[in-house]
């Protein structure tokens, strides 16, 4: 009874925090005329925090979300966890991109992050606790070139795929981001990146840091760098070929070494408005957890960074 009523308590705070109406512009619509059959598209409104002709932009996201995790790990009622629990997550994130010339693009973004009426430590990590990270640096970084050929330095998301293996993991309240190096080239069948990063680590009391520069306990001195090649020349489907490899000077007492792991792997996407049932190209899910080749068994643990 004592869960079911504070469930029932934040699942009301959460309600409430939520029902305000957000004004951010349409998505877009479409309307239809019967008489001539054409299809008219209306574009999104403006970005209204977008000043000087788009050269400055700012973004803010506010998210609360209300979780109830019971039984996740022994499935017996009788038993309580100290990750037994229910509680709140908010995130607030502000950024603001400068952009003074075609070819040139700064960014930064802060974020804050918290977890309200949680039984286990607000300390991220512990228990499988989100936890705490007050006001912190999500993103800097300086983007030099077009859209077609451009360098990327700083702190920034590597996003890749459906984020199966490397991406923002956004579910999570703080979310992830690297200290990188990328360079990007598109046309307009394929695209390549190339990048160089280390994985940012959350701090509750102190800055967040990457696991190369930190200076921290651990010294792993952790470096993950790869190449990604994408390309929609079969028109039913997206075809990723991509090598990673994590580099580690020193392994953690508690885990395995690992040594330059690296992975060369081909897999195929559909386009996702082309998904569903009966879809043509429904099949090629299936070649994306086969492996092609590899040079390296250790390799189970990079994809964690």
């Amino acid at each position: 009874m004592k869960h079911l009523k504070k469930v029932g308590e934040l699942l009301a705070a959460a309600l409430l925090i939520n029902s305000t109406p957000a004004f951010g512009g349409e998505t877009g619509a479409l309307s239809k005329s019967v008489m001539d059959k054409r299809i008219i598209e209306l574009k999104p409104a403006a970005n209204p925090l977008c000043f000087y002709d788009g050269r400055l932009c700012i973004d803010v996201q506010e998210r609360v979300r209300f979780e109830v995790r019971y039984n996740n790990f022994d499935f017996n009622d009788s038993i309580n966890a100290r990750n037994d629990d229910a509680y709140l997550l908010q995130r607030f994130r502000i950024g603001v991109a400068v952009k003074p010339a075609d070819w040139l693009k700064l960014y930064a973004q802060g974020q804050d992050s918290r977890e309200f009426f949680s039984d286990r430590p607000n300390i991220p990590g512990a228990l499988g606790a989100e936890g705490d990270d007050t006001f912190d640096l999500r993103q800097a970084y300086i983007q030099i070139g077009p859209k077609s050929l451009n360098l990327t330095m700083g702190r920034q998301i590597l996003s890749y795929g459906d984020e199966r293996l490397v991406g923002s993991f956004d579910w999570n309240n703080f979310g992830r981001t690297f200290d990188a190096v990328r360079l990007h080239f598109e046309q307009p069948k394929y695209s390549v990146e190339l990048f160089a990063s280390s994985v940012v680590n959350i701090y509750r009391d102190s800055i967040n840091l990457s696991d190369l520069f930190n200076g921290s306990e651990t010294h792993r001195e952790q470096v993950f760098s790869g190449l990604y090649f994408s390309t929609t020349a079969l028109d039913v489907q997206t075809t990723d070929f991509y090598v990673f490899a994590l580099n580690q000077e020193n392994a953690l007492t508690t885990a395995p070494a690992i040594t330059s792991p690296s992975r060369l792997r081909l897999t195929t996407r559909c386009l996702r408005q082309d998904i569903g049932a009966g879809s043509r190209c429904q099949s090629a899910w299936l070649p994306a957890m086969r492996t092609i080749s590899h040079r390296s068994m250790r390799i189970y643990r990079w994809w964690r960074c």
